[in-house]
């Protein structure tokens, strides 16, 4: 099992929004390559999948990931041209960051009707293969604030703009959301899938997007998965999303169908990587949950969920309806964005990233943080929020935020053979405890079965201590970049301490 593990997690892996602005009610946050590559280069990995709530590997092994968004915001919308490269990919797989969502542009993609733009793709190809090599996940996120350019926001481009004579009254993002009628009428003509003149419908050009980019990383194993829509508004009737039970005949009328046709375009290039569908944006405040259905037939699918509470008690009950969700759906659980994002505001107990990235932690949620690098629109104006100042410079020294960076980078469960109990960090004191039976009750693991933890160097530069406080042993070399914890014979739970030396 060991030689398994190392195979899969070598030690390669780790030496190698936003602003936020008052909505109706709450408040509304939009999180905001190098040469190309073969691939051939690609190397072998888990391909992921899920166990109910939690993602998993081929042999049932809860992976929690944790990463950052990627998110070009600007043309020509990919990352290598503003600097993303090597340099980044192993600065993130040796401080543990194992999962990047990546963000892709309409207006990148297809900013022509109905043609796709191949220089574009292969660019994005080019990032999820490099990150491939440095064995970090990519999840493909279709993104999009304030629609798209035509509301000086980023996703769709002009042409798949469709307001239909409403008046365009442009105010700061996000209050456009609720305060531009023509922008609330082109969320919804895109509902409607109204057709472009002398064209298609705007979702059936925005599944080509989807199914095109997918053909081209299906067979990479180290691609996550795609998200379908990032923070999708709902159109002109959108009050009722924010409060109570939510909005359920709007997700069913708008959504449902929408995500049920991007689906199964997916599935007809890609049989296997996962699907992540997100509820209305007005979910990620707390307020109301979400009543999204699986689409009927397609497998290996998990709901992409924002955390942008203003308070400490709406932050818990983002988590709490994303979990609740899972039970009645079956679906996998994944956040793809959170930030400083009350810092602003100063909201008492949501002030800082370490009390934010608690939530994620004491609900064991798989995350990508918001975010990696500045960006148009809800980025630059915020750079507390940002983990590196300038992509064009080398990830060291003053370029990275000390703040976001003492925060993410920490002791990071990498591969489970049981299901999570128990965590705690701070300042270098590392605990976990985990049960040996299987997710979902699907048996337990047996004796031998391993679990593999990423320990990064800077947290412990003079090395680190472990305590195996029951049911297991320590196998993996002392002060390891990977901490390899091994089942012994009759154990029921496994618990280890890290401290430094």
């Amino acid at each position: 099992m060991l030689s398994r593990i190392l195979q899969i997690y070598p030690k390669t892996r780790l030496q190698s929004i936003t602003a936020l602005v008052l909505t109706v009610f709450v408040g509304l946050v939009a999180g905001c390559s190098s040469s190309s590559s073969k691939t051939s280069s690609i190397p072998t990995g888990p391909t992921i999948g899920h166990q109910g709530r939690w993602l998993t590997d081929q042999a049932g092994q809860v992976m929690l990931l944790h990463g950052v968004n990627l998110v070009m915001k600007s043309p020509p919308y990919y990352p290598s041209y503003f600097g993303f490269n090597a340099s980044y990919a192993q600065w993130l797989s040796k401080n543990g960051l194992d999962l990047v969502r990546l963000g892709v542009l309409a207006s990148g993609e297809m900013p022509t009707q109905g043609k796709l733009d191949q220089n574009y793709i292969n660019q994005i190809v080019s990032t999820v293969n490099l990150l491939a090599r440095y064995h970090i996940y990519t999840l493909l996120d279709w993104h999009q604030d304030d629609y798209g350019t035509y509301f000086q926001g980023d996703g769709m481009p002009n042409w798949m703009t469709i307001t239909n004579g409403a008046p365009n009254k442009q105010y700061a993002f996000p209050l456009d959301y609720t305060f531009n009628p023509a922008l609330q009428q082109a969320f919804q003509s895109f509902w409607s899938n109204e057709k472009v003149p002398g064209g298609s419908g705007l979702q059936d050009y925005y599944v080509e997007m989807l199914e095109a980019v997918a053909a081209k990383v299906a067979g990479n194993p180290w691609v996550l998965g795609y998200e379908v829509m990032n923070e999708p508004w709902p159109g002109t009737s959108y009050v009722q999303c924010t409060f109570g039970n939510g909005c359920p005949a709007l997700e069913q009328s708008e959504l449902e169908p929408f995500y049920t046709k991007a689906t199964h375009a997916i599935r007809s290039v890609d049989k296997s990587h996962m699907i992540f569908l997100e509820p209305f944006v007005l979910y990620n405040f707390g307020g109301a949950p979400t009543h999204l259905q699986i689409p009927s037939g397609v497998s290996n699918v998990g709901l992409a969920f924002h955390q942008y509470a203003l308070n400490p008690q709406n932050a818990q009950q983002v988590f709490t309806y994303a979990i609740s969700w899972a039970k009645q759906t079956g679906g996998a659980l994944l956040n793809t964005e959170w930030s400083n994002s009350t810092s602003i505001t100063g909201q008492a107990g949501m002030t800082s990233i370490q009390v934010q990235e608690n939530y994620e932690n004491q609900n064991f949620m798989p995350f990508t943080y918001w975010v990696m690098n500045p960006c148009a629109i809800a980025c630059s104006s915020n750079k507390f929020a940002t983990m590196f100042y300038n992509l064009a410079l080398p990830p060291t020294g003053t370029n990275i935020n000390q703040s976001v960076d003492s925060s993410l980078v920490e002791p990071d469960p990498v591969a489970i053979s049981g299901t999570p109990v128990s965590t705690y960090y701070l300042n270098g004191a590392f605990s976990f405890t985990w049960s040996v039976s299987k997710p979902n009750q699907l048996g337990t693991f047996q004796a031998n079965a391993q679990s593999v933890f990423a320990i990064p160097q800077s947290v412990y530069p003079n090395g680190y201590k472990v305590s195996v406080t029951q049911g297991g042993r320590v196998v993996s070399p002392s002060n390891s970049s990977q901490l390899v914890i091994e089942q012994q014979p009759g154990a029921k739970s496994i618990g280890i301490t890290v401290t430094s030396n």
